[in-house]
């Protein structure tokens, strides 16, 4: 299933997306503490981050790194014990740089998404126009369909 990332979503859906990364995050801590600290699961906590970001703005992805980072601190196998502020700190960079940085990739490619349909409709109306071209615009139709297949 594809992700369309052209349209935004409601806003009951961003509700329900964060409800449910916020779900997944507290069975992630829980899985951890049911484990032990000998298995590491703390890469898996990025996963919420990372479908969040896709969807939320910047501040609400810090917002949910931060309490990601406090919750797996607080509730998991080594909570308060020795080494906790570095721990902490470490989390909460990584699951911050993450977050935002795939938020980014997804803003990123949602505007070169917009900019290629936009491209698309001027070359789609310039080829449209010109079913006689004239001389000084001969240029314009080939010139967009090179550019239409070098972007896909």
């Amino acid at each position: 299933m594809a992700i369309n990332l052209l349209h935004p979503i409601k806003q009951t859906w961003r509700v329900l997306l964060l409800i449910g990364c916020l779900v997944l995050i507290a069975l992630l801590v829980d899985a951890e503490l049911y484990v032990g600290p000998e298995t590491p699961l703390g890469g898996l906590f990025l996963v919420p981050l990372v479908v969040a970001a896709a969807y939320l703005p910047r501040w609400p992805i810090f917002l949910l790194a931060v309490a990601t980072a406090l919750a797996r601190e607080y509730f998991g196998p080594n909570s308060l014990g020795p080494g906790t502020m570095e721990r902490l700190a470490l989390s909460t960079v990584a699951f911050a740089g993450v977050g935002l940085f795939s938020g980014e990739l997804v803003r990123n490619r949602r505007m070169a998404l917009e900019l290629l349909q936009k491209v698309s409709r001027k070359c789609e109306s310039a080829r449209m126009r010109s079913r006689k071209p004239a001389p000084w615009s001969r240029a314009a139709p080939r010139a967009c369909s090179r550019w239409t297949r070098k972007a896909r």
